[in-house]
């Protein structure tokens, strides 16, 4: 059974998730379960009880999020169930998604920086254009960028360590 603040923790994480994720409020918040497990998984039987919902919410859920590639199940040997969890490199697909998410913005905010220094200069090459917020917004999309691959680069290079 789940603790009063484990279940405050999913609900406020899975509310995170179904806006970021785009996700159903009952996947939201399986997938928030999974991200939160410790161990080899959690059973169908597990998420029935734990998030209070019904079998078939659940299995159409479980359905969704493993067709989405967010989740996946492994079995024991010897038992008949499934064990649902978070894949073991999704960290690094987020962190994947992040970086491509942040070089369109980079790209676009380049692009609209081009353009109005060229209009700029084209209607009147002798006033000058107020691009402050372009220049430090193109900083900051790069910044992200490098960041998201550093922490990429650290996982990676933690993980080789602990093997």
């Amino acid at each position: 059974m789940q603790k009063q603040e484990e279940k405050r923790l999913i609900e406020d994480f899975g509310v995170h998730l179904e806006q970021k994720e785009e996700l159903s409020p009952l996947a939201a918040r399986i997938y928030a379960t999974l991200i939160l497990q410790v161990g080899s998984g959690i059973t169908f039987e597990e998420l029935v009880r734990d998030l209070e919902a019904s079998k078939s919410s659940i299995s159409t859920n479980l359905k969704m999020l493993s067709q989405l590639n967010l989740i996946e199940y492994t079995t024991k040997c010897g038992d008949r169930k499934k064990y649902y969890r978070v894949p073991d490199d999704q960290v690094y697909r987020v962190i994947d998604r992040k970086i491509t998410t942040w070089e369109k913005e980079l790209s676009l905010h380049e692009r609209v920086y081009n353009y109005k220094k060229d209009k700029a200069e084209q209607l009147n090459p002798e006033t000058p254009v107020d691009l402050k917020y372009n220049q430090l917004f193109i900083q900051y999309a790069q910044s992200m960028i490098e960041g998201l691959t550093n922490i990429k680069h650290k996982l990676k290079d933690n993980s080789i360590e602990n093997d």
